[in-house]
């Protein structure tokens, strides 16, 4: 009933701002112009125009990032490691400035577009980190590519059966998600971020711009419904194969993280016993970019044996 009632109260929210938001929002030059500038390059992969940035020097450092998110969300760990990783980092299909998908959201085939990126760019070896959708990509794709996978970093990854975060009950709910399509308010957005850092005071209003202006690129909104729908069966779904990971191995999880609860690091623990955890006091469900400092050189320690 108290869902009903939360449901409710959403399409009223979205059903008030459709008639007072209408039309709001950057255009896409405008956004283009703004986050794919400096050193933003793009690939063709069997036809999706791929919206990547591949910076520094030393071994590769492949960074995934989670749902309504970008490849900006990691600038924190490029700005602090590039003198020491080659950094490549890209918006995955249906977010960002890569845009809609040509060949859908199951794991399987993202874990193959992923593979093909990679062999695009000539990498034979890397190291992988992914945070919650893209850490789930990460142990999928650690687990078919054993051979490419030297080390492996999870920042609050899914990959357990667990409850849907409120964006995916929205954007799958009937009448929500239809409006959601045609607006989207900035302070429902704004909300979102503040919901996935640890500590509210962190967010700052460039960071509620930067999710709320790629929302809105072109075809995004459309794309978030037919990927939360994939995403809410995989919430359902049992992990295959997490126990067959052999790479050194980094958990890292925000104490505070609201949509993946911390327990489920009890199952990783469990299936990858040899991995290394650390957790987060204060920090939420994206701690690479709430506490960028403190969480790189974690990753910097491990990925140099220390």
């Amino acid at each position: 009933m108290i869902r009903l009632i939360r449901l409710t109260i959403a399409v009223i929210i979205v059903s008030f701002s459709l008639v007072q938001l209408s039309g709001c929002g950057s255009s896409q030059e405008d956004i283009l112009k703004k986050y794919a500038s400096g050193e933003s390059k793009f690939i063709d992969i069997d036809g999706l125009k791929v919206h990547y940035r591949d910076e520094g020097q030393g071994p590769v450092l492949f960074c995934l990032h989670g749902i309504q998110s970008s490849l900006h969300t990691w600038d924190g760990w490029v700005r602090l490691l590039k003198h020491k990783y080659r950094i490549i980092r890209i918006d995955l299909p249906g977010w960002g400035i890569t845009g809609p998908s040509n060949f859908g959201y199951s794991s399987v085939k993202t874990v193959t577009f992923l593979k093909k990126f990679i062999d695009a760019k000539g990498i034979k070896k890397l190291i992988l980190a992914g945070n919650s959708y893209g850490g789930f990509l990460s142990w999928n794709f650690t687990r078919d590519y054993p051979a490419t996978v030297e080390k492996l970093i999870l920042i609050d990854a899914g990959g357990y059966p667990t409850k849907a975060p409120l964006p995916v009950i929205l954007l799958t709910t009937p009448v929500i998600r239809d409006l959601a399509v045609i607006i989207t308010p900035k302070f429902v957005v704004a909300n979102f971020v503040r919901d996935v850092f640890g500590t509210k005071s962190r967010v700052t209003q460039e960071t509620i711009d930067r999710y709320y202006d790629l929302m809105m690129y072109d075809g995004n909104r459309k794309e978030s419904v037919k990927f939360m729908l994939e995403t809410r069966r995989q919430l359902e779904t049992e992990p295959v194969g997490l126990d067959t990971i052999k790479a050194p191995t980094l958990i890292m999880w925000g104490k505070q993280d609201r949509w993946i609860p911390l327990d489920i690091i009890e199952p990783f623990k469990k299936d990858i016993p040899h991995a290394r955890v650390i957790v987060y006091e204060g920090a939420g469900h994206i701690p690479m970019e709430e506490i960028p400092e403190i969480t790189a050189k974690d990753a910097d320690a491990f990925l140099s044996g220390r």
